[in-house]
């Protein structure tokens, strides 16, 4: 799994945004689970949708501004 770029995601309508959030927030709730209870999981998936997590919300953070 590789990090995503900021370029990558820039050309996501807000509906697809809405989406990308929701599924990285259940994939790290997943990856945080499957660490607590010590399974075989990649401990630096982790960081990667942690990443793409924040680059999400700074998108959508800035369309709402330039919108307002």
């Amino acid at each position: 799994m590789k990090a995503t770029k900021m370029s990558d995601i820039q050309n996501i309508d807000s509906k697809m945004q809405e989406k990308e959030i929701q599924t990285t927030k259940k994939k790290m709730f997943d990856l945080k689970i499957s660490l607590k209870l010590k399974k075989e999981t990649k401990s630096h998936y982790f960081k990667v949708e942690k990443r793409k997590l924040a680059q999400l919300l700074t998108l959508k953070h800035n369309h709402l501004i330039k919108n307002n």
